[in-house]
């Protein structure tokens, strides 16, 4: 049921694929154990915060709920405003069309209670969604 309500929440939804990272996960540089909820099917629920690291300078943090697939490496959730999503690549705004694919490096992706900091990003938008496959 917690995960249903954190995946619910009107806004976009962000998903964070780590297929590109060597390892094909990232690592878990900060979490909350006391907030953490296994939801038993390989998932688990990061219900505070969590930071993630990759590759040579990859960072991201959540602090805000995030859903973690074990099973693939994925990382998702919710932002509730998305006019508060800024997407830059080299300190430049990138607009990235709906239903499209955009590819650059020195991304970052600032929102409140979340950023990412990529060498190389695939940055793509479908419905309401963004997903993300940082690079190193």
């Amino acid at each position: 049921a917690q995960v249903d309500s954190v995946l619910a929440r009107s806004g976009v939804t962000v998903v964070l694929r780590a297929d590109s990272l060597p390892s094909r996960r990232f690592g878990l540089c900060g979490i909350d154990p006391q907030n953490l909820l296994q939801v038993g099917d390989g998932r688990m629920l990061h219900a505070r915060f969590v930071v993630l690291c990759g590759g040579d300078s990859i960072s991201v943090s959540f602090d805000q709920p995030a859903l973690e697939d074990r099973g693939t490496g994925a990382f998702q959730t919710v932002i509730t405003d998305p006019a508060t999503i800024v997407v830059t690549a080299g300190g430049a705004p990138v607009a990235i069309p709906d239903t499209g694919t955009v590819e650059a490096a020195s991304v970052k992706i600032e929102a409140p209670r979340f950023t990412l900091q990529s060498p190389h990003a695939v940055l793509t938008r479908r419905g309401g969604g963004l997903r993300v496959v940082p690079r190193p």
